[in-house]
């Protein structure tokens, strides 16, 4: 990432944080017990790139750049935008996101980083007792796909 490319995404962070205290109510959120130290490295920086494209995508900014800053690469940030986008499509109700800062987890949110945690283990059958009371049979192996890609282009990401 060039040096050019982090004073661009600190200064899309900044207008978000910025956006975030001037009306924190924008954005849906539930008080859960997790926490982000419950989680791995990996499914952290996941769940914090999700949060931020939730934001972006509500504030009208451009998804992909603020997932590639987060994510450091555009094959995670594509993978990670096209779980965002099929997510939004099949999760039964509105998903929960928490704000950025939030040390705190959703409920959602918890689910979709055992999902993660899942598809990083690749192991799908854990995955479809995660998901399954969750979706439709049907949509199942196309969801398990779109967790596979953000997964791996995720582990190496930190092999790297």
């Amino acid at each position: 990432m060039s040096p050019h490319d982090r004073t661009h995404c600190s200064s899309d962070r900044m207008k978000l944080d910025n956006d975030l205290k001037d009306n924190p109510r924008r954005i849906e959120y539930y008080s859960g017990k997790a926490r982000l130290s419950a989680f791995t490295p990996e499914e952290v920086s996941a769940l914090l790139a999700f949060r931020f494209g939730v934001i972006s995508g509500r504030k009208g900014l451009d998804v992909t750049q603020i997932l590639t800053c987060r994510l450091g690469s555009l094959k995670a940030a594509t993978h990670m935008h096209r779980l965002m986008t099929s997510l939004a499509n099949i999760w039964e109700g509105p998903f929960m996101v928490a704000p950025p800062c939030s040390r705190t987890v959703t409920l959602d949110e918890a689910i979709m980083c055992q999902m993660l945690r899942c598809a990083m283990a690749d192991n799908r059958t854990q995955f479809e007792n995660v998901i399954g009371p969750l979706l439709t049979s049907k949509s199942i192996p196309a969801t398990w796909r779109l967790f596979r890609n953000v997964a791996e282009s995720l582990l190496d990401r930190h092999k790297a």
